[in-house]
């Protein structure tokens, strides 16, 4: 069974090295697949990112629609879906909607995943990476 949640960008997507940092503790083997044409891309609409390791620990963004751009993050894990959307939809702006359509109360989204999902240090840990502050012409910075 998968769950959906729907993210609407009003900006460029992160870097998808640190959707990885964000979601996988460091050293977690993975696997990663997506069309970002260069390493650090900021334009990239397709994206799945599965551990080697551990059981369901995957997440996948794609294209819904263009205009507006309309992104469905889906995963087996309820929380993992909504934790990649939450992060998207912070560092991208815009908001994030439900199966139904409905935008999602995000004050309570952040209540919840403090509690079961470790988001504060996620967020730390997608800050920290070297790959957020990559560029077209620096997509590797130290």
């Amino acid at each position: 069974m998968q769950f959906h949640v729907w993210v609407l960008p009003t900006g460029p997507r992160p870097d998808f090295r640190t959707v990885a940092a964000f979601l996988f503790p460091a050293g977690e083997d993975i696997d990663a697949d997506g069309d970002a044409e260069h390493p650090a891309s900021r334009d990239w609409t397709e994206l799945d990112l599965q551990s080697r390791g551990a059981l369901g620990a995957r997440v996948s963004v794609s294209m819904e629609a263009d205009a507006p751009l309309t992104l469905r993050v889906s995963s087996p894990s309820r929380q993992m879906a909504l934790g990649v959307a939450y992060y998207l939809t912070h560092e991208s702006g815009g908001e994030m909607r439900d199966a139904a359509g409905a935008p999602i109360d995000m004050a309570g989204l952040v209540d919840e995943l403090r509690q079961g999902f470790r988001l504060d240090s996620r967020l730390n840990a997608a800050a920290r990476s070297p790959y957020h502050r990559a560029t077209r012409d620096e997509p590797f910075p130290r």
